[in-house]
């Protein structure tokens, strides 16, 4: 049995332009220039990003998945006997 391949949810990439230059939050919520953002922060944050956009499309298709179940289980339930 084969997996469907999934592709994440679209998630910003995080950074704010302002007057043509680009910005990203810190862990205190400052605006910083992303020249001045070390590589690896960046790199964490893109890997986060991805993780959540996969996690929002699994949640996505939970959500889905619940809502088919309750209503087949409902309409079920209403061809029984009382």
């Amino acid at each position: 049995m084969s997996e469907a391949v999934t592709t994440p949810a679209t998630v910003s990439d995080g950074t704010i332009d302002v007057g043509g230059k680009k910005f990203m939050h810190d862990g205190a919520g400052r605006l910083v220039p992303i020249e001045h953002v070390k590589p690896q922060h960046l790199l964490e944050d893109q890997t986060v990003r991805k993780v959540i956009g996969y996690a929002q499309e699994l949640s996505d298709r939970i959500s889905r998945f619940r809502g088919h179940t309750f209503d087949d289980v409902s309409s079920f339930a209403e061809l029984l006997p009382p």
